[in-house]
């Protein structure tokens, strides 16, 4: 699908002009997974999976575990946690 849409793209239609209308939940996942992998600028009517809560949190994980020092994503951690 994303790469319908960059071919189109490639041949000077304006992303403004396109859109994707799906009916099953899994759909979106998979095409913003590809339209990030291509560098493809989109909008969505719900939050970005990379925007999503449990996936913010999960990537403070693997920072912190990557660099240890990362204040920032240790407060997001240390907020997750309760009576701290």
């Amino acid at each position: 699908m994303a790469e319908r849409l960059s071919e189109h793209h490639e041949a000077g239609v304006p992303l403004r002009e396109m859109a994707v209308l799906y009916q099953s939940t899994h759909v979106p996942l998979d095409l913003e997974m590809e339209m990030v992998s291509r560098g493809l600028p989109y909008v969505t009517g719900g939050l970005k999976f990379l925007e999503r809560a449990h996936v913010e949190d999960v990537v403070a994980w693997l920072r912190v575990l990557l660099h240890p020092r990362d204040e920032v994503f240790w407060q997001r951690i240390m907020v997750m946690q309760q009576g701290v």
